[in-house]
């Protein structure tokens, strides 16, 4: 018997050392358009084995974050519309591309491909997560 509850300690130790708690936020394939104006997308994928809200961020490189979804109106013109969050469900992607949903950076640094940019994002549950976000070409944002 105590070779058993030793055991169990044991795994509950490895499990806790490994992320077996883990963090709720998954972030994946995080990238930023480089920009050719004042501002500049960022997209990328994001899991969440809890039910959240993505609500905005914050970088140096920029002076705001704005969470953004492009609409299309009936004669076919596009507009982006900064939206209060973007709701995360367990098991189910949240996609940010280009010409959809998307983080905005408002009036950005000089960006220049290959550099890398630390975005914190604010959750409503998990509060700020930390992510780096490659700058990348334009064309290389579409297609994801």
């Amino acid at each position: 018997m105590a070779r058993l509850a030793t055991f169990a300690f044991l795994v509950g130790l490895v499990l806790s050392a490994c992320g077996g708690s883990g963090q709720p936020i998954e972030v994946l394939d995080a990238r930023i358009g480089q920009p050719t104006g004042p501002n500049a997308g960022l997209y990328m994928t994001v899991r969440s084995s809890e039910s959240d809200t993505l609500l905005g961020g914050s970088t140096d490189a920029a002076t705001s974050v704005a969470v953004h979804e492009t609409e299309t109106s009936d004669d076919g013109t596009m507009t982006m519309v900064h939206v209060e969050g973007f709701a995360l469900e367990p098991g189910e992607d949240l996609v940010l591309e280009p010409g959809g949903r998307h983080i905005m950076l408002v009036d950005v640094d000089r960006l220049e491909v290959g550099e890398t940019v630390t975005v914190n994002l604010t959750f409503e549950k998990a509060g700020e997560v930390t992510i780096e976000a490659p700058v990348v070409a334009p064309a290389e944002t579409m297609g994801h």
